[in-house]
């Protein structure tokens, strides 16, 4: 039997993420995956087992409506579930993988550390990763301080307001789908900011930001915040979460 890892690479990896024949691949790929890693897989703990259930009560929701965008959502969910999972497995390597721009840029300056830094950006990394909920937790912050002065402050503020900085420079782009049904090609606009994976692991970064108060990190983190809530034409905020996790920022450097 496969492992739960193994089932879950199946819907990250297939046809390259994009999921373009609605039929196909959300009723033949997703639905039976989930319903064998939840009826045979044991978990870790059980948490994990109540994401998933989550996850396969809006996909049969979603079966019903047809709505391409909705089931993406959950695609990206699964790719989440996915990515923290593979992080408490393999931790000693942990780069940005939502594919993007961001992504190529970020991890170039993950690779031009220095080894002893790139080590420990690692573990700021996979912390960043594991954000969750609308703002850190005491424990959450108190890990990531140790990291940080282990990294050196200075460096981590320049490391991570970098890539702040080429996110508030960043552009939307118009990405194109297609899906078959009832016999139709369907072809869909999406105006993509940051991939999903990559929006998590900033908010950890932001998070982290909380601990300095000095004027050019609150500058940045408010640029950073503009540039989230910047609507985009029919769908809103840019990045509405990152946008939250400035604000929390912002509000916590005033202590």
């Amino acid at each position: 039997m496969n492992t739960i890892l193994e089932e879950l690479k199946c819907i990250v990896n297939h046809k390259n993420n994009v999921y373009r024949d609605y039929n196909d691949n959300l009723i033949h790929v997703i639905k039976p995956i989930l319903t064998n890693i939840l009826r045979f897989h044991k978990f870790e703990n059980k948490e994990e087992k109540e994401i998933l259930n989550k996850i396969k009560s809006e996909l049969l929701v979603f079966e019903q409506t047809h709505f391409y965008y909705e089931i993406t959502k959950i695609v990206q969910k699964l790719k989440i579930f996915y990515m923290k999972k593979m992080q408490i497995i393999f931790p000693k390597s942990t780069y940005f993988i939502g594919e993007d721009e961001f992504k190529i840029y970020a991890n170039t300056k993950i690779e031009s550390l220095k080894e002893s830094q790139k080590q420990l950006c690692f573990k700021i990394i996979s912390l960043a990763q594991k954000a969750s909920g609308s703002k850190p937790s005491k424990k959450y912050l108190d890990e990531s301080r140790i990291l940080i002065e282990s990294f050196g402050n200075e460096d981590f503020k320049i490391f991570s307001q970098e890539l702040f900085k080429f996110i508030i420079g960043l552009k939307e782009k118009t990405k194109f789908y297609t899906s078959n049904y009832n016999g139709g090609v369907h072809t869909y606009g999406k105006v993509e900011f940051l991939n999903p994976l990559n929006v998590e692991t900033v908010k950890g970064l932001v998070w982290m930001n909380s601990k300095f108060h000095d004027n050019k990190t609150i500058i940045t983190i408010s640029s950073l915040a503009e540039r989230c809530f910047k609507k985009i034409p029919e769908k809103g905020p840019s990045s509405a979460s990152l946008g939250n996790a400035c604000l929390y920022t912002l509000y916590a450097s005033k202590d």
